[in-house]
């Protein structure tokens, strides 16, 4: 088990962390400031929450493993890591440990602007609809052109193999063809300037 910022990091299939409420509320707090100007903060479970839990969690990530990061407050990607690399965070929730059968997406619309070096996914564990998530776990990445290549489409209106209907365009890899976590901290951590 490693800790940093009060987090500790439980290294199992993936990097995995348990979602303590102070966690919860700095989010809250992060998101609540990009609201600030009349816009509401989320609900429970609220995209923006979400993705943002994602985004603190694999930043303290890279800093437990000394891997400089930048957060990068834009649409097209969240961090600069190593001060070389954009990398975007994908947030994706699931009811259970992830499984290598499992999908990691992203929004057909989204890649139309959103082309940063690596895609980076967390799963976010929870207990169902309108719940806060527990636990979260840094399932792996892709290089951009590597995603586009090896995703499979999934339509508005199809039924995924678990009974769920897509409700937006999407382009789809299985965790199994993500580079682990760990590989892909090792290449950053090459790339670190002195």
């Amino acid at each position: 088990m490693a800790n940093h910022s009060g987090r500790a990091f439980l290294m199992l299939e993936y990097p995995t962390v348990e979602i303590y409420p102070e966690l919860i509320r700095e989010a809250q707090l992060a998101v609540a400031e990009k609201h600030a100007e009349g816009m509401p903060a989320p609900q429970v479970g609220g995209g923006n929450l979400t993705g943002y839990l994602a985004e603190l969690i694999v930043y303290d990530w890279l800093r437990l493993l000394d891997i400089p990061a930048t957060y990068e407050d834009a649409s097209r990607y969240d961090f600069w890591v190593s001060d070389r690399y954009p990398v975007d965070v994908k947030a994706m929730r699931c009811r259970s440990t992830p499984k290598p059968s499992h999908t990691a997406e992203i929004f057909e619309a989204s890649l139309k602007y959103q082309q940063p070096d690596y895609f980076l996914w967390v799963a976010l564990e929870d207990d169902g609809p309108n719940t806060l998530p527990r636990r979260a776990h840094i399932v792996g990445g892709l290089l951009y052109c590597d995603f586009v290549s090896l995703a499979h489409y999934q339509k508005a209106g199809d039924v995924s193999p678990i009974g769920y209907t897509y409700k937006t365009d999407r382009k789809a890899v299985y965790l199994s063809e993500l580079v682990p976590a760990e590989a892909l901290a090792a290449e950053w951590r090459k790339e670190i300037r002195v």
